[in-house]
């Protein structure tokens, strides 16, 4: 209804079809007649993005500015049937991200756990959540791709793919500055400059610095808060074109974070669990009674504060636990979500003539350390202190080309990805000390085709495929550090320390025929297989005698869609339906006191998106997109069904409806540019764990921004205020559910309503 309200006022307002509005001599820039029209690279080829028959949803430089998003995770709100996290359950860590589209993602952050979607940058694959909340340094276009990509992209991308283009150096000398302030003391800085520097090469330098206080106050005086970033980023390029065939492009970028602790929260404890009730026995007194809910030295829901109130500390008072931590880990436990982020890139291209030949070669790196303060108070319930170290090598090559007059556009391409980590969670626990984790090596070798055919001027075929071959190994380093009165002596393993590998080979096939019917409408339909990776199972207790590994998801989808422009592209309306078999899922499911990842069942998705903009007069554009998820499980393995799932149960991540609307319009005078913009977003009732437990449950919400800009005539100096979230709805974003053993149920919360003023000045 709300697109088909925007497309009959847009078809029935006579400047489509009978005059355009003439330009006002005395304004300082001309209108936007049309809608924007924006080049994507899905098929490893840059082409419009109307004329590529894919779901896809794009943003420019601009509407990314427009929109005032600096962080990947705020353009879900404009997509449909896009989730993303960014502060994961049980993570700990503001880098943290997790991303579902079309209901098939991943919500684990484990070494062990692959993503559902792939997160590209230039071509670079981002392989972890962990570093996966990226900052948006100057990027030229965001494309979201729904849908398995595992013909061009590869494994990993059972759900989509979220690829991220930057900005490439300048061939004049072109810069900015820009400071923004707002809510939580936040006051940022970023700048960039290119140009060049000697004949056919070309430099870029941007560099970021993030700082605001936590939304999340804790309740204790002097105690840490929450969420809150201090962060800086740089990112550096050259493009070097020493003659008309060959180019050689090379970027290096690095974060340093060193922000407060994620957001997390306890909203509810079980006084008779295990755990609960263990540290509350040894307490005595009162707290064995009723009344411990009112007495601050029993750990109990006194301590369950609200949405955006804590009582953490994210310290320890056992000498072993603070000396294991430093000599173990590097860390103490401490109020801290660190990391080091950093990566190199090199890409070259030479154009043969009959054919091109494109290598990216890439290096990524991630150290991170990070707590949990799981019972969220100032005693010593449970504290988890974690350290990530992941490293990643890739090398892939592509050779494109085209014949039989141009009508066959073919290409073959190789993949080889290289991976190294370890990740060890340190747990201090009321009943016990223990190590978690262990060390990983992965391998992936992918060689892969496609193309695409135009029978007739107006129907082409596109086919292809991709061969994986993935080999993955995992050791364990998980054993008792101290017992407490568990009865588990100290150096007891939880695993076997020996090195278990798993390996396994995959197809993903793609198909899709397309038919132009005018140069503005287009139909497509398609069929394509999606791989995500298995693993092994990283958190144990008790002991296990040989260490759990769970396989391969895989999704066959069945899509039909359609693209079309009217009226001079001031109408715009795009949409696609699929159907999805979802096999072997990797669910997480609750397994002693930590979450574990199995293959427990098989799902249906199927749904729609619609996306719409119009143009209706000079200035005005108007956008409306609606997606709708029918998602259910058809079979569940006997391991899901002990785990407390059902058939009836949702799956996670996967509201039915999703909404986005915006407007803005362009008033222009004389000294300048007013632009007004009002962005509003809703999504259905979802839930955030595999057993829908209740307390993690969120209600239908909406989302509303607000934004006012003002650009000089000259287009030199930006002025932006705005607010986000400005009727402040509390909305759980991810939690964790564990009622029987430790007692405790944690959630974090979406930002609150905040506002910002940004001022920019280009040169």
């Amino acid at each position: 209804m709300l697109l088909a309200g925007i497309a009959s006022v847009t078809w029935s307002h006579k400047a489509f079809a009978e005059e355009q509005p003439q330009p006002n001599p005395n304004a300082s820039a001309p209108a936007h007649s049309t809608v924007e029209t924006i080049t994507v690279t899905a098929r490893k080829r840059e082409e419009k993005l109307q004329e590529t028959p894919i779901s896809i949803s794009a943003f420019s430089a601009k509407g990314l500015e427009s929109r005032n998003i600096t962080q990947i995770d705020q353009i879900a709100q404009s997509v449909p049937n896009l989730t993303i996290k960014s502060s994961v359950s049980t993570s700990g860590n503001n880098t943290s991200a997790s991303f579902f589209i079309r209901g098939i993602g991943q919500s684990d952050f484990l070494l062990n756990v692959d993503p559902g979607v792939g997160l590209y940058v230039d071509g670079v694959y981002v392989p972890r959540s962990i570093g996966g909340l990226l900052d948006l340094l100057d990027p030229e276009r965001i494309e979201v791709l729904r849908g398995p990509q595992g013909t061009l992209f590869g494994r990993n991308t059972i759900g989509g793919a979220i690829s991220i283009t930057s900005q490439k150096p300048s061939s004049t000398w072109t810069g900015y500055g820009q400071v923004t302030t707002g809510s939580y003391n936040r006051l940022d800085f970023s700048a960039r400059v290119s140009g060049p520097i000697a004949e056919n090469l070309l430099v870029a330098v941007s560099a970021e610095r993030l700082k605001e206080d936590g939304y999340v106050k804790n309740m204790l005086p002097g105690g840490p808060d929450e969420g809150g970033r201090n962060s800086w980023s740089m990112r550096g390029q050259l493009s070097y074109t020493p003659t008309d065939r060959l180019s050689i492009d090379l970027a290096a970028d690095y974060t340093q974070q060193r922000d407060e602790t994620s957001p997390n929260v306890l909203i509810a404890v079980n006084p008779n669990a295990l755990l609960v009730s263990s540290y509350n026995a040894k307490v005595g007194g009162t707290c064995v009674t009723a009344a411990a809910s009112s007495n601050p030295a029993c750990f109990s829901s006194y301590y369950v504060a609200g949405p955006y109130r804590t009582y953490s500390t994210y310290l320890t008072s056992n000498p072993v636990s603070e000396a294991f931590a430093q000599s173990v880990l590097g860390a103490p436990f401490a109020p801290q979500s660190n990391a080091d982020i950093y990566g190199v890139s090199g890409t070259i291209g030479y154009d043969f003539g009959a054919a091109k030949l494109k290598s990216i070669t890439a290096f990524r790196s991630v150290n991170a350390v990070y707590p949990r303060d799981t019972d969220h108070s100032p005693l010593q319930v449970e504290q988890v202190l974690n350290r990530f170290i992941d490293k990643e090598f890739t090398q892939e090559l592509q050779l494109s080309g085209k014949g039989f007059d141009d009508r066959l556009k073919w290409l073959i391409g190789a993949f080889y990805d290289h991976e190294t980590g370890t990740h060890r969670d340190f747990l201090d626990v009321d009943l016990f000390v223990a190590l978690s984790g262990g060390s990983v090596k992965n391998d992936s070798v992918a060689v892969y085709t496609q193309e695409t055919y135009e029978i007739t001027s107006k129907l082409s075929l596109t086919a292809g495929v991709r061969w994986t071959d993935d080999t993955k190994r995992f050791t364990p380093d998980q054993y008792i550090v101290q017992d407490l009165g568990l009865g588990i002596p100290a150096g007891t393993p939880l695993l076997p320390n020996t090195q278990v590998e798993t390996t396994a080979r995959e197809w993903t096939p793609y198909v899709n025929l397309s038919y132009k019917w005018t140069p503005d409408v287009m139909t497509y339909a398609s069929y394509s297989k999606g791989y995500k990776g298995g693993g092994f199972t990283q958190r144990v207790f008790p002991p296990l005698p040989a260490t759990p590994s769970f396989a391969p998801e895989t999704a066959n989808v069945y899509e039909v869609g359609f693209k079309s422009a009217a009226f001079g592209h001031r109408l715009q309306v795009n949409g696609a339906a699929f159907y999805t078999d979802y096999k072997n899922l990797q669910v997480n499911t609750l397994a002693g006191i930590a979450p574990i990842t199995e293959n427990a069942a098989a799902a249906t998705i199927k749904g729609f998106e619609l996306e719409a903009q119009a143009t209706p007069v000079d200035g005005l554009h108007l956008e409306a997109s609606t997606g709708y998820l029918d998602a259910a499980y058809k079979h569940l393995d006997q391991a899901a069904i002990d785990a407390g799932l059902a058939l009836g149960n949702k799956l996670v991540d996967t509201p039915k409806w999703t909404y986005a609307l915006s407007a803005s319009y362009d008033m222009q005078f004389k000294w300048g540019t007013i632009s007004p913009r009002i962005d509003w977003s809703y999504r259905s009732s979802v839930e955030n764990d595999a057993l829908n437990h209740i307390l993690l449950h969120q209600d239908g919400y909406g989302i509303l921004n607000l934004a006012l800009t003002y650009h000089s005539p000259d287009k030199l100096w930006t002025v932006s205020a705005g607010g986000q979230n400005v009727l402040n709805k509390a909305y759980i974003e991810s939690g964790f559910w564990d009622m029987p053993v430790t007692g405790i149920v944690e959630a974090a919360y979406g930002r609150p309503s905040e506002w910002y003023l940004k001022i920019k000045r280009k040169f």
